[in-house]
């Protein structure tokens, strides 16, 4: 008789474990919408729990937690909320999806479960292009078409083992093009910058590492590069005028995060951090060591501006201010707590 009451126990548990399994869709609906209906999503805040090791919500103004600890990462709605691998319980798979903002009332945009797995990208290698064709002994620089792609280029600048040009970037400032181009001296590579005639300019030769160039805003009349000095450290230096800021940098691997669309980055001098803006090519924040910065984020209730035109393309002033207005900015710190751009913290009543 015991045993079969144990069996009986057995079973009863197994089955009210099932029923209380909640699909992606309920998590989801449960534990993220129900809870931040009343909000704006703008106002929807990040905050790390130790204790679960994830991340949930709070409110900007009240600083009252909203959700529980749901998230393997930190989100902001911008304006919809993509999220990864969330949402897990015990033995259960987590879910992958996205939910938008407030102004379109919270729907569920597609969702799925998602297991911890690797896969392997697939795809084919594209078609091998010729470009002994693009070589023109009578041209000092180099061509491009209307869609600024290179069409023609001087012998010098032809890889003709690999079959392929030496110039690995072209880009434009004010309708004048330029590119960047690598080459070999004693079986050691080097990148410089020239002009369209092939003329390259000083300080932008013989460089051991590819110089990062900085998105280029209307307001500007230079284009800026971001350059390693093969010390460890690197410096901005402009490329027309040959401007270069005072301060030398340390490898600043989050700096282009941000850039085209809210126009900041975060800068390390030594043990130092500020923010940048880089339109104005000016400290927004200056550097301190009292600045703990990670990393930069923003929330908003509508898509900001983006630049249509490809990275080398000229982004106009006026979207990038606009940007700013639409959007609250955030830096967070190496407590997963987050500050505005004036330095005020928030983080959540606990």
């Amino acid at each position: 008789m015991k045993k079969i009451i144990l069996f009986a126990c057995i079973v009863f548990h197994v089955s009210v474990r099932a029923q209380t399994t909640m699909t992606c869709e309920e998590k989801v609906e449960k534990l993220l919408i129900e809870k931040i209906k009343p909000y704006a999503s703008n106002d929807l805040i990040p905050y790390y729990s130790e204790k679960a090791g994830k991340w949930g919500f709070f409110h900007r103004k009240t600083k009252k937690i909203i959700t529980k600890p749901i998230f393997h990462d930190a989100y902001f709605f911008q304006p919809n909320l993509t999220f990864y691998y969330s949402f897990e319980q015990k033995g259960e798979d987590g879910c992958t999806g996205e939910v938008s903002g407030s102004q379109k009332h919270y729907t569920v945009k597609e969702i799925a479960s998602s297991r911890y797995q690797v896969y392997e990208a697939m795809g084919t290698e594209p078609a091998h292009i010729s470009y002994k064709s693009f070589v023109k002994s009578d041209l000092p620089g180099f061509e491009v078409d209307e869609k600024d792609k290179l069409t023609y280029f001087n012998p010098r600048f032809y890889d003709e083992i690999n079959d392929k040009p030496k110039i690995v970037n072209i880009f434009k400032v004010k309708d004048e093009y330029y590119a960047v181009i690598t080459y070999k001296e004693e079986d050691t590579s080097y990148y410089a910058v020239i002009n369209q005639k092939g003329v390259s300019f000083p300080n932008f030769e013989k460089l051991r590492h590819y110089p990062a160039k900085k998105q280029s805003y209307s307001n500007e009349n230079d284009v800026w590069f971001l350059i390693d000095t093969d010390k460890g450290a690197y410096i901005f230096r402009s490329l027309l005028k040959g401007t270069q800021l005072k301060e030398t940098f340390n490898d600043s691997p989050n700096w282009r995060n941000h850039e085209q669309n809210i126009g900041y980055a975060i800068l390390t001098i030594g043990k130092q951090k500020g923010l940048m803006d880089l339109t104005t090519m000016q400290w927004r924040i200056k550097p301190s060591i009292k600045n703990d910065f990670l990393y930069l984020e923003y929330a908003s209730l509508e898509p900001l501006n983006q630049n249509e035109n490809g990275y080398n393309s000229v982004i106009a002033i006026e979207m990038i201010q606009e940007n700013r207005k639409k959007a609250y900015i955030y830096i967070q710190n190496s407590k997963n707590q987050y500050l505005d751009l004036d330095l005020k913290l928030y983080k959540p009543i606990q």
